[in-house]
């Protein structure tokens, strides 16, 4: 088995050669706590795959690690027979501006300390809440980026905490997604058709992630990400339901709160990964499914699978998509919940996500001799 040292050189030399970008040890940052505890609590979530195997007797393992790069972006690769996975600096900083603006805005997540201390502050003016941290704010200096945050910072101080927390979970989510693509053979299935592929969120212009993957369909490639995101989706909430919260402070909430805030930390990322692209113009449906359809593929992932492991499921769901709702109204670009709940019997919506789990179930089998179980 790989030394764990020699993964992470691996992973290193990926991000400086492959995406010409430094690895961010997030240790050295002025301000790493957030970098830092995502890093260690994904290692310790991850960590719990190292027993499994694929057929071929390959252990279970991963170089892992932040990129700095300021794009909102995560992947999974391979090189030198390690698995790589990470997560861009601009996707840590782009949730972080986020979950400060919920948790600002009083109307949402009112169970969280003392919601009518909140101001409702707005984005900053041009950019919808995310977006600003990923291009004025990142010309700032620390000092004068905090300054220039601390509008949307929570006045509360408990909320300030629950803001932080919002951001942990979209992570989490982030480094699940990308992990699943690995255990569930997306990874090796992708490689052993296109030698140098690796699977990302968005194209990087230094990269070369796209070019390498021509032999595989467009199709297969949005059921791959729907796949991941389901997997990921549900050892999120697993995590909750389960007791397995690695933060303590968000252990100690009840167990409905922090699932709302874990369902609603996955549905919300759906949503910035589509701002960020209409931000730059870039087109995700070549590679990736719509992002509403990605939501969907989630919905449908709580009422088929998580719905029997709580109680009164639906209200959570209900819950979490309210929060939507409510920053609808500062943010006209957020999905209404009497929409999503009004395409729950859509047809053209279900056919297409039924037709993308017949497809995904006849390529399962290609998958399985990649997969690690």
């Amino acid at each position: 088995m790989i030394a764990d040292m020699e993964r992470q050189n691996v992973f290193r030399h990926y991000a400086e050669t492959v995406l010409h970008k430094p690895l961010f040890v997030p240790e050295d940052a002025q301000s790493p706590d957030l970098l830092s505890l995502s890093f260690a609590c994904a290692r310790y979530y991850l960590g719990k795959a190292s027993h499994l195997k694929r057929d071929d007797g390959t252990t279970f393992c991963l170089g892992m690690g932040f990129v700095d790069a300021l794009s909102p972006n995560a992947f999974a690769a391979l090189r030198d027979d390690v698995p790589l996975i990470g997560v861009h600096v601009g996707l840590a900083a782009t949730v972080f501006e986020f979950a400060q603006f919920v948790f600002s805005q009083q109307t949402v997540f009112r169970a969280f300390g003392t919601p009518d201390q909140e101001t409702n502050p707005q984005p900053h003016p041009g950019y919808e809440p995310g977006l600003w941290s990923l291009d004025r704010g990142a010309r700032l200096n620390a000092d004068d980026y905090y300054l220039a945050m601390k509008h949307l910072v929570p006045i509360d101080p408990d909320r300030q905490l629950a803001a932080g927390y919002l951001a942990h979970l979209m992570l989490r989510f982030a480094w699940f997604h990308e992990h699943f693509h690995v255990v569930n053979g997306h990874l090796g299935w992708l490689v052993s058709r296109a030698e140098k592929a690796q699977l990302m969120e968005f194209v990087d212009e230094a990269s070369t992630s796209y070019a390498k993957r021509e032999a595989i369909p467009d199709d297969a490639l949005r059921v791959l990400e729907l796949d991941a995101d389901r997997s990921a989706f549900h050892a999120l909430c697993r995590s909750q339901i389960s007791g397995d919260e690695a933060i303590h402070g968000l252990g100690e909430y009840p167990l409905e709160d922090r699932l709302e805030m874990s369902v609603f930390a996955a549905y919300a990322m759906t949503w910035l990964f589509d701002a960020y692209g209409r931000s730059v113009g870039q087109n995700l449906m070549k590679k990736h499914p719509d992002p509403y359809m990605r939501l969907h593929n989630l919905v449908r992932t709580f009422a088929s699978n998580i719905f029997e492991y709580v109680s009164d499921g639906a209200r959570i769901n209900r819950r979490a998509l309210t929060v939507f709702d409510q920053l609808n109204k500062t943010i006209g670009t957020m999905p209404r919940v009497g929409q999503v709940l009004l395409d729950l019997d859509t047809p053209q919506l279900q056919d297409d996500l039924t037709e993308a789990d017949e497809m995904l179930d006849g390529l399962r089998e290609e998958f399985w001799a990649f997969a690690y179980k």
